[in-house]
């Protein structure tokens, strides 16, 4: 007499998550935002483009439609706001 073989599935679910740390060389990068009111960590456009896989132009349309902040660190240079990133859910939640 044969036998019947059953089988079994099993469905398996891998969730990941990932870190990005930006070294800045020692350097305070920290800066008043006044779309947040509070003092932020400040990121050069470059890094956050490498970051994001976006080419500075698409950075500067998301500063211009007001997605990202973009504040200033000492000798009027340019920085974006960290905290922009968090809030509008460019690293998810």
């Amino acid at each position: 007499m044969k036998e019947k073989m059953m089988y079994r599935t099993r469905q398996i679910t891998i969730e990941m998550h990932s870190i990005t740390i930006i070294r800045t060389g020692g350097r305070q990068n920290s800066a008043h935002c006044e779309c947040c009111g509070e003092t932020v960590t400040a990121f050069a456009p470059e890094q956050i483009a490498a970051v994001l896989r976006l080419d500075l132009t698409e950075i500067c349309h998301r500063i211009e439609t007001q997605q990202i902040h973009l504040t200033s660190v000492g000798d009027n240079v340019a920085k974006i706001c960290g905290n922009s990133f968090k809030n509008n859910g460019f690293f998810g939640k």
